[in-house]
């Protein structure tokens, strides 16, 4: 976000008329935890909590590397009359998924959402979303996140053993030469680099509407970025993106932008959408980036200290740094006003084929 002369006039007019300090919620409370009938999540001591919340009770539980659950299973548990678990025996450096079988007969697979990687930024799964006939989108196919530009060794490890075949950058040309991050070293590894948009010279426009009238960045937001940018502007690109996804030699896959937010939360809100996942799930999943405020925050922080000159806070950034449901509800809301069905958008307007929507849905939901 670059300050150019235009700041001048935009300085004037905010001393003119400098409004009141905002307060906003604080970030965590924007997170609409998605519905699953099995959690995992990792405690502060690295073990794992595994809580279910099912009419029929697990009976046994087991882990593997594998996230079909074919290969190296290891029976971890046998809970009797409890609904949760810990586990603190399993490797932290493997990423284990986990089948419940349920005393019904019925059989339920999970796993860590969100990837332990404590120098990835916003790195999780979008595995486990039922949808609305009752499928289930499959694990470890699909990822998602922000850039790589402080990965750790350990986390490149970790992103190896995950066996990444695509790596899709939704980041401008100007962001990927500034920071191209760290890439896992998977011989059958291919990088394709898909920007959403390209760098405009739009700051001047941003600035006059943060200094003049906060209150509109809202609206902007909304409208100018995430509905003319994003979905209108950025429809062909968003096409390649789920095309490359439906080729199942390309998959495991994985798809970053700078935050892992927006681009990147667009993207997969209409992956979700076309495999059939319910709003609610697609908006609660969109919401788990606030979980990485702090973190996200730190990739914009030199430009927003840069606006501290016109007055400007951090919470007067409050729309571009969280992921608040209602942006993407109205969004997706969009899509089937203007198209009809996200199914339409993506055929009208991004260019995928029939054939690509349905070698989607065969390939990531059992």
């Amino acid at each position: 976000m670059g300050i150019s002369l235009a700041a001048t006039a935009a300085y004037l007019l905010w001393r003119r008329t400098r409004p009141a300090p905002r307060t906003h919620p604080h970030p965590d409370s924007l997170i609409i935890q998605p519905a699953s009938p099995l959690t995992v999540v990792r405690q502060p001591n690295g073990s794992l909590r595994v809580q279910w919340q099912t009419a029929a009770p697990p009976v046994r539980l087991f882990a593997s590397p594998d996230p079909h659950m074919r290969d190296a299973l290891q029976l971890v548990a046998e809970p009797v009359g409890v609904d949760e678990i810990l586990l603190a025996d399993l490797d932290p450096a493997v990423r284990y998924y986990f089948m419940a079988e349920m005393a019904d007969g019925r059989r339920h697979i999970t796993a860590e959402r969100l990837l332990p990687l404590a120098t990835a930024l916003n790195l999780r799964d979008i595995g486990g979303y039922e949808t609305a006939d009752g499928r289930t989108t499959r694990w470890g196919q699909i990822y998602r996140s922000g850039d790589f530009a402080t990965l750790a060794d350990d986390d490149v490890r970790y992103l190896e053993r995950l066996g990444l075949r695509l790596i899709c950058d939704l980041r401008t040309t100007e962001e990927v030469e500034k920071s191209h991050g760290r890439l896992p070293t998977n011989p059958q590894l291919t990088y394709r680099h898909t920007p959403i948009y390209e760098r405009q010279q739009g700051a001047a426009h941003w600035l006059m509407v943060l200094v003049s009238n906060r209150k509109a960045l809202p609206q902007v937001w909304q409208n100018d970025i995430y509905i003319e940018r994003f979905v209108e502007r950025g429809a062909e690109a968003f096409g390649r993106i789920l095309t490359s996804l439906a080729d199942g030699r390309q998959r495991p896959a994985l798809l970053h932008c700078t935050a892992g937010k927006d681009r990147t939360g667009i993207a997969i809100a209409l992956l979700l959408a076309l495999l059939g996942v319910p709003d609610e799930t697609v908006v609660a999943d969109y919401t788990l980036s606030n979980a990485a405020y702090e973190a996200i925050y730190r990739t914009v922080e030199k430009d927003a200290q840069r606006l501290a000159v016109f007055g400007l806070q951090t919470a007067d950034l409050f729309t571009i740094l969280t992921a608040q449901g209602h942006v993407m509800q109205k969004t997706l809301n969009y899509l089937r006003q203007t198209y009809g069905s996200v199914e339409e958008y993506l055929m009208q307007r991004a260019a995928v084929s029939p054939a690509t929507i349905q070698q989607l849905r065969e390939g990531l939901l059992e």
